[in-house]
C-alpha cells in the first residue's frame, strides 16, 4: 500500500513538472483591448461593525462600447485592511480582486492599494493575475480611467496582456 501511494505521488509531481514546462514553451501573443464597466449591484459587509475586515463586492456589467450592449461581467471584492497609518496616501489599503468574465474566458486582476472609495476620479492600474480561454495565462495590466466625473462606477478599461496563443 505505501508503495503505491509513494508512485502516485511520484506520478503526480512529474505531471505538475510536465505541465509547467509545456506551459513555458508555449508561445505568448500580445492582448490588447478596451472594455467598459458600469456598476450594477453593490454590497457591503463589515463582520465587526468596525471598517477593519470591510468586504464589498461589485458587480459591473461589461459593454465593449461606452453605451453598448452587456457582453459580460465583472466581479469586484474589496477588502478593507484598515492600515492607514501605513499608507502612502490619506485612505485605508484595500486588497481588490477582479475576475471579468466574457464569453471567450475570463481574466483577473489582484492588488493592494490606497483607495479612497468616495472620489474614484483618478486612473487606477490593476496587476493581470490569470486566465482562461482567450486570456489563458495572461500577464499584464488593467488600467482604468473613470468615464466622467458625474458617471461614478463607470469605467474605460484598457487591457493590456501577454496571453499564450496557439
Amino acid at each position: 500500500m505505501k508503495v503505491q501511494s509513494l508512485k502516485f505521488i511520484a506520478l503526480v509531481i512529474f505531471a505538475l513538472i510536465a505541465s509547467q514546462v509545456s506551459a513555458q514553451d508555449r508561445k505568448k501573443c500580445d492582448l490588447s483591448e478596451i472594455l467598459y464597466g458600469k456598476e450594477e449591484s453593490v454590497k457591503v459587509s463589515r463582520p465587526t461593525g468596525q471598517e477593519f475586515g470591510e468586504l464589498s463586492v461589485v458587480v459591473n456589467s461589461v459593454t465593449r462600447t461606452p453605451h453598448g450592449e452587456k457582453v459580460g461581467i465583472a466581479v469586484l471584492r474589496r477588502t478593507n485592511l484598515e492600515l492607514n497609518s501605513l499608507t502612502p496616501g490619506p485612505h485605508a489599503m484595500y486588497e481588490t480582486s477582479t475576475t471579468v468574465i466574457l464569453p471567450e474566458g475570463t481574466f483577473t486582476t489582484l492588488s493592494v492599494s490606497d483607495y479612497d472609495k468616495e472620489l474614484v476620479t483618478k486612473t487606477i492600474e490593476r496587476p493581470i493575475v490569470g486566465g482562461t480561454g482567450k486570456y489563458a495565462g495572461a500577464r499584464g495590466v488593467v488600467q482604468l480611467d473613470p468615464i466622467s466625473s458625474s458617471a461614478k462606477g463607470h469605467h474605460k478599461a484598457t487591457v493590456k496582456a501577454e496571453v499564450f496563443c496557439d
